[in-house]
């Protein structure tokens, strides 16, 4: 897989910003963003700007984003990828960085688990 550095804007269909110009690495396909973005990274060359209107499974579902973004809510995001770089094997990574992998998987699978996204959440909380 790649690591992928991106910076978004995300919108509700009303218009209202919800998220602006935020950072984020994630290792593409594995389910650490929402489908929206992880289908459509790869996509896109480094550097590029891209649009996605995106319906609400491919979002944040029936569950949301409260307290900004409701149930079954789609959205808009505009994306820019900054960054793309293979991730070599695990067994070649420092402990230091397999602990940076492993905390950060921690982090999004309990904001999944907090949400009752337990299935979101199960696939964060194991490295392969």
């Amino acid at each position: 897989g790649q690591l992928v550095k991106i910076k978004y804007s995300l919108m509700l269909s009303d218009g209202n910003v919800v998220d602006k110009d935020v950072e984020q690495v994630f290792q593409l396909g594995d389910g650490e963003v929402i489908a929206a973005i992880d289908l459509t990274a790869n996509l896109a060359k480094v550097g590029e700007l891209y649009e996605v209107m995106a319906q609400a499974r491919f979002a944040y579902g029936t569950l949301g984003r409260p307290p900004k973004i409701g149930s079954n809510c789609g959205v808009l995001l505009v994306v820019e990828v900054i960054g793309a770089e293979d991730v070599p094997q695990i067994e070649d990574l420092s402990e230091e960085e397999r602990m940076m992998i492993g905390d950060r998987k921690r982090k999004i699978g309990n904001d999944n688990f907090a949400r009752f996204d337990y299935e979101a959440a199960s696939t964060n909380y194991r490295v392969e």
